[in-house]
């Protein structure tokens, strides 16, 4: 194991994790919806090409209702997992390990959230 504590080797995943979906996933919809350039991309490789659309009624639901919950639940998903996995190399407390997670991965939620709305603000030119 490195110099870092247990909790800050699982910080950094999580912290690394989000960064990615923040600055790639929910902020290129600024660039896409507001230049027509570049795409958005669904966790599961669907794109939304960079077209005129204004970003009111069905294409606002898709960003706040079944754009980002599945990159949520994959996120989450992984960094469970390889908090039990680095638990069980240096024969930590899963228990501790998994709530210091869970604590880390909500205040990330919220940030994500927190940039979303910052999104939705600008694109209906309300920023």
């Amino acid at each position: 194991m490195s110099n870092l504590s247990p909790f800050n080797f699982i910080k950094e995943k999580i912290n690394s994790e989000f960064d990615f979906l923040d600055q790639k996933r929910v902020i290129s919809w600024l660039m896409v919806i507001s230049s027509n350039k570049g795409s958005i991309e669904f966790l599961d490789g669907n794109k939304i090409p960079p077209t005129h659309i204004e970003f009111s009624g069905s294409i606002r639901l898709v960003f706040w209702q079944s754009f980002i919950q599945p990159f949520l639940k994959d996120i989450i998903s992984r960094m469970f997992e390889k908090t039990r996995n680095f638990s069980n190399e240096h024969n930590l407390h899963h228990g501790t390990m998994l709530c210091e997670a869970n604590t880390l991965l909500n205040k990330r939620i919220q940030r994500t959230f927190g940039e979303m709305i910052e999104v939705d603000r600008k694109l209906r030119g309300k920023g």
